[in-house]
């Protein structure tokens, strides 16, 4: 019987050598897919992690950009409103002083300067001027100094007269003059207003 005890015992050492390497086998599986499951796991808080940093960083950068135009916007409202004061405080009188000049004896002087110097401009003779009705009184006087005819326009342009010859056009109207005056102005003092600033 000893020998059915000596293979009893081989081959239980045999089974249980197998079932060491079997549990052996299949507990190095397990722990391979909980090492997996666990990579899987922290690779997916890792993303959702960077993910929810990111929305933070852009909210976060969103919010201070709007913070940022909102304060530009409000400074520049500012800015606006003192240029304006400024240009008013210059400007502020220069309707009075052109009206004065329309009704005083260098007006008609002037007229006559800025007919020859706008046919002159021009390089014709076939000019047409326009002026303001009121100034109606030196239709005559400028149709001779120009030898062109001077037509009235009730378009208000404080006073002077617009040249053309075709489509061509010198400008000598006040309101322009003391446009581009203005524009000038702010232009020397660095009161003009870029397009960036709109």
């Amino acid at each position: 019987m000893a020998g059915v005890e000596e293979k009893f015992a081989a081959f239980s050492k045999l089974v249980l050598e197998m079932a060491n390497k079997q549990r052996d086998s299949m507990s190095e599986r397990l722990q391979e897919e909980i090492d997996r499951s666990v990579e899987r796991q922290e690779k997916e808080f890792t993303e959702n992690a960077r993910e929810d940093m990111e929305k933070e960083i852009l909210r976060k950068l969103r919010e201070d950009n709007e913070k940022i135009l909102k304060t530009e916007a409000a400074l520049k409202r500012k800015l606006l409103i003192k240029r304006e004061s400024i240009i008013n405080e210059i400007f502020g009188d220069v309707d009075k002083r052109v009206e004065e000049f329309t009704q005083s004896g260098k007006y008609e002087g002037w007229l006559k300067e800025k007919v020859e110097s706008g046919i002159k401009e021009l390089g014709a003779d076939d000019c047409v001027i326009r002026m303001m009705r009121r100034d109606e009184r030196y239709k005559d006087m400028i149709e001779k100094a120009s030898g062109c005819k001077a037509e009235l326009s009730d378009e208000d342009f404080t006073g002077g007269l617009k040249i053309y010859s075709g489509n061509k056009c010198v400008d000598y109207s006040l309101s322009a003059l003391t446009e581009k005056a203005r524009a000038e102005f702010l232009r020397n003092t660095d009161l003009s207003v870029s397009q960036e600033a709109n």
